[in-house]
């Protein structure tokens, strides 16, 4: 797996991971606190390079339980191409393969087919009710479908409209989806549903 990259509102000024405004991505405002967290899902490379987020749950899923699994997202300014597989796999384990492509996990939360998350302001919104059938411990945040499988769409690259923000000297692939993620949530639900 890649190096997905952690963005905080504290770093200094003008710095790669920097916020709002990071050298080689884009714009964006944390949605909640001073942070966020950012990954490659699609390449247009030879390799389909990707990155993936993993994080340990603070106590694994109990089988049987309702849950309530949710993230926010955005498309970054300097994205070519939009994507409608991103998702979350839900493991028991940690993850220890080494790749730089798409790993062969299934995501249990998905957004959904045909729905190009393209939005490079707002953040929006996966999440699904997800009842445990094992004691899951870690979730892992990306693009689970190989490069020719990713159903993707052209956008333009806005980065240039910015102002406010260093830009000069990235070096980013060419036809590329980077997506921002922020407010990950894993919440056991206890009664009815509404809604």
């Amino acid at each position: 797996r890649g190096t997905a990259d952690f963005f905080n509102g504290r770093n200094a000024t003008g710095s790669a991971v920097d916020i709002p405004y990071n050298i080689c991505f884009g714009r964006q405002s944390a949605r909640n606190g001073y942070s966020y967290a950012g990954f490659f899902a699609y390449t247009s490379t030879s390799t389909s390079y990707r990155e993936y987020l993993e994080n340990q749950l603070s106590a694994p899923m109990v089988p049987g339980r309702r849950y309530l699994v949710s993230m926010y997202v955005s498309l970054s300014e300097f994205s070519t191409i939009a994507i409608d597989n991103i998702g979350i796999a839900l493991r028991t384990s940690q993850t220890r393969e080494v790749s730089f492509t798409n790993l062969p996990y299934t995501a249990q939360i998905v957004s959904p087919d045909n729905s190009f998350i393209r939005d490079k302001k707002a953040w929006v919104n996966i999440s699904a009710v997800f009842i445990a059938d094992q004691p899951y411990q870690y979730l892992i945040i990306g693009n689970f479908k190989h490069t020719a499988l990713t159903d993707t769409i052209r956008v333009a690259d806005t980065s240039a409209l910015l102002s406010g923000g260093t830009f000069s000297g990235c070096t980013s692939p060419n036809h590329m989806a980077y997506y921002f993620v922020d407010d990950v949530m894993v919440s056991e639900i206890n009664g009815a549903i509404s809604g």
